[in-house]
């Protein structure tokens, strides 16, 4: 645009001085060759070099530097009615020239004409003039705003990044507080579970060993020094199979503890199992070892956890041996209150053998011997002496300790008539029927005689006391074959247990007798021992009378044996 401008002043100047100089030649002058050439060459300037010149500095400012300008629409459509009628006076300017300077001598009308077209042109370049210089300051003032609007928005943007920055360095200030807060919370509960931890692994009553994946101690807490006699300082980092598995023991402990590195599979991870110990001074001691995985971004570590057995076995061995007591003692409580019934079942046959005896020294004496009478006497003896001798070994069995005994195939016959023939004279002798149940001869049991027999003669019992005062008495045994197991049950004319003590009878030191009548252990020991059996002792809730069922099976299981 300064170029357009440049160039409208460049042209009025030309103007100017060709006006003057038409001027000053005047209407009739002779138009030598020398001014014909001026005037061709000016027209020619006019035309090719002014007024292209002024076009094509506007079109290069409007096409160019739109933004400085604004729209080329707007600018071009502005300046368009001025430089047409610039390009029109330029091009009357140029026609009257060129005529001009064809002539010998200048007429008043060409002069004239020069002078109107010269004025023309010189009114157009300055309309031209006045339009740039206008819109110019139009655009400048478009261009100002938008610089100034341009700035604002700077200035917005600056202020909206400060504070937008502000906001994010307190966010950040807040967010590393927080940040801090929770490493200070972490860091806190972090070592309260530490001090928790210490706290409990030094004062655990067990012994806690700690191993790495090559079997090297890495800890281990007070109880297992106390257990083991190793102190910390000076055995920590040995290998554990230095220390308590026993020499017996090492190949395997270090051949599990391969295969636990190559397959991270073992038999002992997760479980609690009994294994034997070994103290620093060599004694070896049973343990409970429970062995467990613990998975470290550093490694794994192995933590084993053990109890000494050795009071416990101790307490176990007293508790057997207690138990054994106490099943000796309530045997004999059963025999006890048969005694009296099996005093008179032995006395009255001993009175029998007494008085056949006399009646046969009396037929000596007399030599009056029959053979016949003789021998119907000498038959009634022998059956008597049987009679006893049944009672005598049905005491000798059920008196002896069994608990050792094997587990054999046995008459189960014989034990059930030894049974109860040692309590036959007791019920008669109190006016209750006693049913003994038939039996098959060949049918044989694995069991222990004594056992089986005990369990019989406590069941019989307590029916005995049951119905001593009920106005029916009677007492029934039954057995019952089946393919794998035997069904003995003892029915009294009882109405049966009531349902609020149907959950206790079987319990340890529960008894429906008076004080002074009854220990409370006869049906508890009595299923322990069926259960010894691999068998079961029920009470049959849905029979009207009461009823006590025990179920045996024909062959031992070795877990119910173990």
């Amino acid at each position: 645009m300064d170029v357009t401008l440049l160039g409208l002043l460049d042209l009025d100047q030309r103007m100017q001085e060709l006006l003057s100089g038409i001027s000053l030649a005047g209407p009739a002058a002779v138009m030598s060759e020398d001014t014909r050439f001026e005037f061709r060459r000016k027209a020619q300037n006019f035309t090719d070099l002014s007024l292209t010149r002024i076009q094509r500095s506007l079109k290069t400012a409007v096409v160019e530097d739109p933004n400085f300008y604004g729209p080329s629409a707007t600018l071009a459509a502005a300046l368009a009615p001025p430089l047409k009628s610039f390009t029109v006076a330029i091009e009357a300017l140029a026609n009257s020239l060129a005529g001009a300077s064809r002539m010998q001598r200048m007429t008043p009308s060409s002069y004239r004409r020069l002078l109107s077209d010269g004025r023309a042109c010189l009114a157009a370049s300055e309309a031209l003039w006045k339009g740039a210089v206008r819109e110019l300051d139009l655009l400048l003032d478009v261009r100002m705003a938008s610089f100034h609007r341009d700035r604002a928005i700077a200035l917005l943007s600056t202020i909206f990044s400060w504070i937008l920055s502000t906001l994010l360095v307190v966010l950040m200030g807040r967010r590393f507080q927080y940040a801090q807060r929770r490493l200070r919370d972490n860091q806190r509960v972090l070592a309260e579970n530490q001090a928790r931890k210490n706290a409990m692994f030094d004062s655990s009553l067990d012994a806690i060993l700690s191993m790495d994946e090559k079997g090297v101690i890495v800890e281990f807490n007070p109880a297992a020094e106390a257990m083991f006699g190793y102190k910390k300082h000076a055995d920590l980092g040995r290998a554990l199979s230095e220390c308590v598995i026993l020499p017996s023991q090492c190949q395997g402990h270090l051949e599990g503890l391969d295969r636990l590195q190559k397959t991270g599979q073992s038999t002992l991870l997760g479980r609690r199992i009994e294994v034997t110990a070994m103290r620093a001074d060599g004694t070896e001691f049973p343990i409970e070892l429970a062995l467990n995985r613990i998975s470290l971004d550093e490694g794994t570590l192995y933590s084993a956890n053990i109890r000494d057995l050795t009071e416990s076995k101790r307490t176990e061995a007293l508790l057997d041996a207690q138990q054994t007591r106490i099943v000796a003692s309530s045997r004999f409580s059963a025999l006890g209150e048969m005694a009296g019934g099996i005093a008179h079942e032995i006395n009255n046959p001993l009175a029998i053998i007494h008085g056949r005896a006399s009646q046969l020294k009396l037929w000596i004496g007399k030599g009056a011997l029959d053979s016949e009478k003789v021998g119907s006497v000498a038959d009634q003896i022998e059956k008597t002496a049987m009679r006893i001798s049944k009672i005598v070994r049905g005491l000798k069995s059920f008196s002896r300790d069994s608990e050792d005994d094997p587990f054999e195939p046995s008459c189960l016959k014989e034990v059930l008539e030894e049974t109860i023939a040692l309590c036959c004279e007791r019920f008669k002798n109190h006016g209750i029927l006693l049913t003994p149940p038939a039996v098959p001869p060949g049918l044989r049991i694995d069991c222990r005689p004594t056992q089986i027999s005990q369990v019989l003669l406590n069941l019989l019992n307590n029916s005995h006391d049951a119905v001593l005062a009920l106005p029916e008495k009677w007492v029934r045994v039954d057995l019952e074959e089946r393919d794998a197991e035997v069904v003995v049950t003892v029915t009294d004319s009882g109405k049966g247990v009531p349902p609020e003590l149907r959950e206790k009878i079987m319990q340890p030191f529960f008894t429906t007798k008076e004080v002074g009548s009854g220990t409370g252990l006869g049906l508890s020991i009595s299923r322990g021992l069926i259960e010894n059996h691999g068998g079961r002792l029920r009470l049959d809730a849905a029979c009207p009378n009461t009823r006590f069922v025990v179920y045996l099976p024909k062959k031992m299981l070795t877990r119910a044996v173990s």
